[in-house]
């Protein structure tokens, strides 16, 4: 989705463009653009502020994306929620342990001969420090607040 108030912002100026330029020199296709511009415009601005639409949208999509019932690998359906995650839980952590019958470990050696890129010392270090809870309390404050969540769930 983007900056959202940025998006808002240059909305704003396009139309204010458009329709200076239509009172300079009227015409029906200048028209339709003044519209075009208003009506984006006017989406930004209220887009997501809890109207009938976003929040019609917003149901439906919930609804779509929900699980209802799961099938075990027994056979069973499972549809109460509690079930529903403690089955999905048991499912992936067998699916992550699962060290397959054919599996032929690589030893340190090899993989270095596969990757040439090493990290830094300093980098190394980075990435085994502690982190403490007011840095991360001051990252996630200092996150843009008009953006929409990436897939992690985060703006940034």
């Amino acid at each position: 989705m983007g900056n959202l108030v940025m998006k808002a912002k240059e909305a704003y100026q396009d139309l204010c463009l458009k329709q200076e330029t239509n009172l300079k020199n009227p015409s029906p296709q200048l028209m339709g653009e003044e519209n075009i511009a208003l009506r984006r415009w006017d989406r930004l601005q209220t887009g997501d502020k809890n109207n009938k639409m976003f929040h019609r949208a917003a149901t439906t999509r919930e609804a779509k994306n929900s699980i209802r019932e799961i099938e075990c690998s027994d056979g069973r359906i499972l549809s109460q929620e509690n079930d529903i995650k403690t089955e999905a839980e048991r499912y992936f952590s067998d699916f992550l342990q699962l060290i397959p019958h054919d599996f032929e470990g690589i030893s340190v050696e090899e993989l270095q001969t596969l990757f040439h890129f090493r990290c830094s010392k300093e980098d190394r270090r980075k990435l085994i420090a502690m982190v403490s809870g007011e840095e991360i309390k001051r990252i996630l404050f200092s996150m843009p607040k008009d953006q929409s969540p990436g897939p992690d769930g985060y703006t940034s």
